[in-house]
């Protein structure tokens, strides 16, 4: 599946959580991720990512990879594969996958993830914990990601940048 993003280092959250509210945006989760991040060592732009979330006290941790295709500034276009259940039974595959694949850990983050939509765009509002960052991607229809990125700017939330 292509995947086309915008995403950016916000000093704080809260602006664009302000500019999803006032602009029709319907929260659609909230939840405490824990990602790894594997890099191919032969080509930096794969990625596989174990990513364990909590959504009101339940535990869920998937499996999956993302090749980003193409990158300049702000701007991926990426292809991402389906996502596998982790569990106890299969964790030990996964690990020698990576391990036979020439994958080495790149990073191990911590965040609170709040997910807004409408239409054709999705906001991912990464509030990190570790490392101490914050990112947002709005990613989905690309005239509509474009639009909406441009009425960012031109609402002067770029200073949050």
């Amino acid at each position: 599946m292509e995947e086309y993003e915008i995403s950016f280092i916000a000093k704080s959250v809260s602006p664009f959580i302000k500019y999803c509210k006032e602009n029709g945006y319907v929260k659609v989760g909230e939840r405490k991720e824990n990602r790894i991040v594997y890099e191919n060592k032969h080509s930096r732009n794969i990625i596989a990512r174990i990513t364990t979330s909590w959504i009101d006290d339940k535990e869920q941790t998937l499996f999956d990879f993302k090749n980003t295709e193409h990158q300049e500034k702000n701007l991926k276009i990426s292809q991402e594969s389906m996502q596998m259940q982790v569990t106890d039974e299969n964790r030990e595959i996964i690990q020698s996958f990576l391990r036979v694949l020439d994958f080495e850990k790149s990073a191990d983050n911590l965040r609170v993830r709040y997910i807004y939509q409408k239409e054709k765009v999705t906001f991912e509002i990464d509030d990190y914990i570790r490392p101490d960052n914050n990112v947002i991607a709005i990613e989905g229809d690309k005239e509509q990601v474009n639009r909406t990125y441009k009425e960012i700017k031109e609402l002067n939330l770029e200073n949050q940048f």
